[in-house]
Formats: structure tokens, sequence, C-alpha cells
């Protein structure tokens, strides 16, 4: 072979060998399907498949609607308006100082009740403030001697010592303390003290008492006893 021939032999498998390699990076990208290589020594009547270019499909996120709020312009703040007020007049507030209360003694209380008794003259009896008896009041009615406690309410003072009072005062018709006790036990009823305390609460009832302890004196008779007896009048 001449040296020209040998030239042109190399040229031609050189030409074959990049048309192999063209073709063989054809057929990696393009699916096996769709392409077809013809052989090196194809005949002219043979077609040719062709590589079908490939699309890539990307898929995109619709995009998201943001539900936004329609923009609304601030409302103009209404200016305050200017007001007069028109000025009080003064008034001048006079505070009167009510004197203090002073602090009354039981034995205060006591002679201020005696005080408030209707008919009671000065020295018809004697008043004493002791807690010996353990009694609100206690009454000697021989002679005429009267005991209050000093615990006893203030508003309580006029009740016990107009009772007591009426003790005293109920032996005053008669020559001696235990012929009033018996009569008073005939009149009202009861032994011992009975009728006796019967009748001096009747007594300070219509004295003007409004509390007292034995009774609340609602018999007609027993006041018609008890009026004789402030008079001074025998049952």
């Amino acid at each position: 072979m001449s040296r020209r021939a040998l030239v042109l032999v190399l040229a031609l498998l050189q030409t074959l060998t990049v048309a192999a390699g063209a073709r063989a990076a054809v057929a990696l990208r393009a699916p096996a399907t769709t392409v077809a290589i013809a052989p090196i020594g194809r005949t002219p009547a043979e077609p040719v498949l062709r590589a079908r270019p490939v699309t890539a499909h990307v898929v995109r996120p619709a995009p998201v609607r943001r539900h936004t709020r329609p923009k609304v312009a601030p409302r103009p703040r209404p200016r305050p308006r200017p007001v007069h007020h028109a000025a009080a007049p003064r008034r001048t507030r006079v505070v009167v100082a009510s004197p203090p209360r002073r602090r009354t003694t039981p034995h205060q209380r006591m002679m201020a009740a005696v005080d408030r008794l209707p008919g009671y003259r000065t020295g018809d009896a004697t008043w004493y403030i002791t807690s010996a008896y353990g009694h609100w009041g206690m009454a000697d009615m021989g002679r005429g001697i009267i005991y209050i406690s000093p615990d006893v309410p203030a508003d309580r003072m006029y009740d016990v010592v107009a009772h007591e009072w009426s003790h005293v005062l109920s032996v005053k018709p008669y020559d001696a303390a235990m012929e009033a006790v018996v009569a008073m036990n005939t009149y009202f009823g009861g032994s011992g003290m009975t009728g006796a305390e019967r009748g001096a609460d009747c007594m300070a009832r219509i004295l003007g008492a409004t509390w007292t302890h034995y009774t609340s004196c609602g018999d007609a008779r027993w006041r018609d006893g008890a009026r004789r007896l402030l008079a001074r009048q025998r049952l």
C-alpha cells in the first residue's frame, strides 16, 4: 500500500471513531425507546432515528395568596373644644363644734333617774351605788335605803330606780314592812315576796318604766292597786 493510501485510511478511521463517540453520547442522553444508532455500514435506504430532545418539566408551587386587610385611612380625631365653666361661688361653711361629752359616773346616772320620779321628795329614801348584793337593785323597805349596782346599763337605770323606789313607797301607808308584804300578797297573789315584786313592777310601769322583770302589769285590777300605793294609800 502506498503512503497516500495509508494516510487516507487513517483519516477515515479517525472520522468513524469521532462519529461513533458522538452517537454514544446521544444514546446516553435520550431514552432507550426513542434512540436508535445506525450501524457504521448502513445502507442509504435504512431510516435514521434521531434522538428527541429531553425537556425537563419543572413543577413550580402555586403562588400563595395572602388575605390582607384593605388599608383604611385613619379617621381624624376630633379636636376637643375648649369648654368654659363658670366658677361656682364659694360658700363659707360654718362648723359648730359640739362640746365634748363628759362621762357620767354611775352615781350621777342614778341621781338623774331619781330626779325624774314623779312625786319624789328629797329625803324619802337614801340612795347608794354598790355591787355588794349581786343584783341590779336592792331595797331595804323598812329603813328606806336603796342600793343600785354600777353595772346597770344607762338605758335601764330609770327602770331599776323606779322599781326599787316603789318598794320603799309601797310600805309608807303601813305601820311595818311585813304588814305591807302580807297585804300585797293578798292583793296581787303569791307568797313570800311575790306580791311585793308584782306590786313594785306595776307601780314602776305607772311611773313611766318601759322594762320590768316580774310582770308587765296588764291586769287592770293590779294597776288600780298600784295607783293606790303610789298615792300612799292602803290596798
